[in-house]
């Protein structure tokens, strides 16, 4: 936290406002009302910096790939659970029949 402005409070603060800002022009916007939708971000987060802290390493780079495949593999599952979550019809609310 730097100045009294905490990094991931002020993300979903922008997340949120502009999934609501896009709900004007778009037909379906993600849910991101939904707690797990944040901590699965987290959890992105956390494997990136892991791949990040191996690239850094001293380790041949046969290993580094070794050791970054599991993180991948995270975050292709968590990248594919956000894409099949369910989302907000849009049209309704805007007054759009379709």
């Amino acid at each position: 936290m730097l100045l009294g402005l905490d990094a991931r409070e002020y993300s979903i603060l922008v997340i949120k406002k502009l999934n609501k800002t896009i709900k004007k022009d778009l037909p379906t916007t993600l849910d991101v009302e939904k707690p797990y939708f944040f901590q699965k971000l987290d959890n992105c987060i956390l494997h990136i910096a892991e791949n990040e802290r191996i690239n850094v390493s001293s380790q041949h780079k046969l290993f580094q790939i070794i050791r970054k495949i599991p993180h991948y593999f995270s975050l292709l599952l968590i990248f594919l659970s956000l894409f099949g979550m369910k989302s907000n019809n849009t049209t309704v609310e805007n007054g759009l029949a379709l």
